[in-house]
Formats: C-alpha cells, structure tokens, sequence
C-alpha cells in the first residue's frame, strides 16, 4: 500500500515537473516574441533616424536623438543580462528541485532498510523472550515434586472450601460432559460406518443382480442364434 502511495506521489511530481517546464518554455517564447517585436521597432526607429540624419537635421537633435539611442541600447542591454539571470536562476531551480528529488528516493530507500532492519531486530527479540521463557518452564517442571507438593499446599491453604467444592464439581460436570460427547462422537462414527457398509452391500448387490441379468440375456441371444443357425441348415 505505501509503495503504491509512493509511487502516486513520484507520477504526480513527475506531472508538476514537466507542467513547470512547459509553463517555463510558454513564458521564454512570449518573451522572445516580444523581444524580437521590440527589436523591429528599434530597428524601424533606426531607420528613421538615418533618414532624418541623412536629410540634415540639426546637430542638436542628432546629439539628443544619439543619446536617446544610447540610452536605448543600454536599456536592451541591461532586459538581456536581466533575462540571462532568470533563466540562470530558473536551472538552478531546476537543479536544487533535482538534487532534492534523489535526496528524497534516497531517503526512501534508507527508510525501508532501517524498518528491515528494525522487523529482524524485533524478531530476534521475540525469539530471545521465547527461549527464556521455555528455560524458566523447564527450570520450573525440573524443580522436584517437594517444591510443586509445598506449592500446592500453599495454593490449596489460600482457597476457601468452597471454591475448591466448587472447582470439584465443575471438573465433574466438564468431565461427564466430555464423557456424553465422546460416546456420542463413537456411537455416531459407528452409525455412520454401518451405513456405508449397508450402502456399499446395496450397490454390491445392485451390480450383481444387474451383470447376471445381463448375463441371462447373453445366454438366451446366443440360443436364439443357434437355433436359427440349426433350422437353416435344416
């Protein structure tokens, strides 16, 4: 069950990256549309500028329209590197999403070793707990009949007379009872055998009575044949 949560969980991260990716690459085409049409525009301008420079406008507005240029440039200069550190940024992103991602596999694997590790731990202490309470059983049974006699004289002294009635009476009544249901388990094992045997006589003498029908027919076919051999040659 939690590898199938895992596994669920590793597909929809998998979506969520690839959904990313494809918003990222969305986002980098509009941006590159756009740079290109602003790129047309200036270049427009450009051309304008040259026209207007070439017809002989005045040394002022060409100073102004130069450094109006320039500031546009640098402006376009400063968009790129902008853009350069976004989509620096974004790798990088990319990468440290990653390097997390294996962190995370990594520490699923290590998780399912430790609890490997822990279930066989737990066994070995199961089976530690096991083996010492048998040696304490054993050492108990060994202790002697003395131990047991003085342990059940103490037992005995503790309880009331009549509980040990009773406990007495009890033990009668279960064991009349387990009397009653063996009896009545081997009086019905042996109604039950009877009745197969009776059964198994019944079919015995079924098929017997049918293979020497049978064989009557036989007999009687044969002397019909026989006879009727005996008359053609007659």
């Amino acid at each position: 069950m939690r590898e199938e949560v895992g596994k669920k969980k590793e597909k929809e991260s998998v979506k969520k990256s690839v959904n990313e990716k494809w918003k990222k690459k969305k986002e980098k085409d509009e941006r590159k549309r756009k740079r290109k049409e602003k790129e047309e525009k200036e270049e427009k301008e450009k051309k304008v500028e040259k026209k207007e420079w070439n017809a002989g406008r005045s040394g002022e507005k060409e100073k102004k329209e130069s450094e109006k240029k320039c500031e546009n440039e640098n402006k376009r200069k400063r968009k790129k590197e902008k853009e350069k550190k976004k989509e620096w940024k974004n790798r990088e992103k990319e990468k440290e999403k990653k390097k997390k991602k294996d962190k995370e596999e990594k520490k699923g694997r290590k998780g399912k070793r430790m609890k490997k590790e822990a279930k066989e731990e737990k066994k070995k202490k199961k089976e530690k707990k096991r083996k010492k309470v048998e040696k304490k059983e054993l050492n108990a049974r060994r202790s002697g009949k003395k131990k047991k006699k003085k342990a059940k004289r103490k037992v005995e002294m503790k309880r009331s007379e009549k509980e040990q009635k009773e406990r007495g009476e009890r033990k009668k009544k279960r064991k009349q009872v387990e009397k009653k249901e063996k009896k009545k388990y081997k009086e019905n094992k042996s109604e039950e055998k009877k009745n197969a045997e009776k059964k198994k006589g019944k079919v015995k003498k079924k098929e017997k009575k049918r293979n020497e029908k049978e064989k009557r027919k036989k007999k009687k076919r044969k002397k019909k044949v026989k006879k009727k051999e005996w008359n053609a040659e007659r």
